[in-house]
Order: structure tokens, then C-alpha cells, then sequence
């Protein structure tokens, strides 16, 4: 699980805040709870889940198991690494958008901040 994490971080998270135009063509092509506005990377949980891992998929060319325990593996290591603390050195900060009791499906946001 950890290199999908790795691989969010670099090629998903990383690769927007740099606008990377194959990044933000396939968040477009991307049917799913996760879009991009002028502003900011606006997504669910299970959706950035999917979207990574489709991208990883392409990337590596390995298959990733998408049942519900390696959705919450994948979940929770979002909450235990200093995602935060790596994106703000890269110019991001990820920002709950909208809170909801069942956090699958509260919206979170990647925005740019000042370095």
C-alpha cells in the first residue's frame, strides 16, 4: 500500500500542483468524485482511491486490489503519513471542503499555497 501512497503523493497530488497536462486530462476523462475547479482538486476518499489507483495501473502496469480493506488500508495511511507537511514543501496543503458523518463521503480539496 505504500506505493500506491507513494504514487499518489508524486503522480496525482505532485503532478497537479505543477499542472501537469496528462495529470489534469485524465482528472477530466475521470468518472468519479473527483474534478478539478479553477481553484483547487476537489474529491472523495474512494474516489481518489480509484483515480489512483487507474493511474498507478497505468503507470506500473500492475493490477491493485480495490476491495474495501485495501480502500481503508489506503484510507488510513492518508491520515497516519505527514501528507500535509510533504505537500506544503511543494506548494499544496490538502483542506477538508465538506464534513460528513460518513467520511466516504465528506469532500476534500488540494490547493495551492504560497511557499
Amino acid at each position: 500500500m505504500n506505493t500506491l501512497y507513494e504514487h499518489l503523493l508524486q503522480q496525482v497530488f505532485i503532478a497537479y500542483l505543477q499542472k501537469d497536462h496528462r495529470l489534469l486530462a485524465a482528472i477530466e476523462r475521470f468518472n468519479g468524485n473527483l474534478f478539478c475547479t479553477s481553484e483547487a482538486l476537489i474529491f472523495t476518499l474512494p474516489a481518489l482511491f480509484e483515480f489512483t489507483s487507474d493511474a498507478f495501473e497505468q503507470h506500473h502496469g500492475n493490477v491493485v486490489n480495490r476491495d474495501r480493506a485495501h480502500y481503508l488500508r489506503f484510507r488510513k495511511s492518508l491520515y497516519q503519513q505527514p501528507t500535509n507537511s510533504y505537500l506544503q514543501q511543494q506548494g499544496g496543503r490538502v483542506e477538508l471542503e465538506q464534513s460528513h458523518p460518513n467520511h466516504d463521503l465528506s469532500r476534500y480539496k488540494l490547493v495551492r499555497v504560497p511557499q
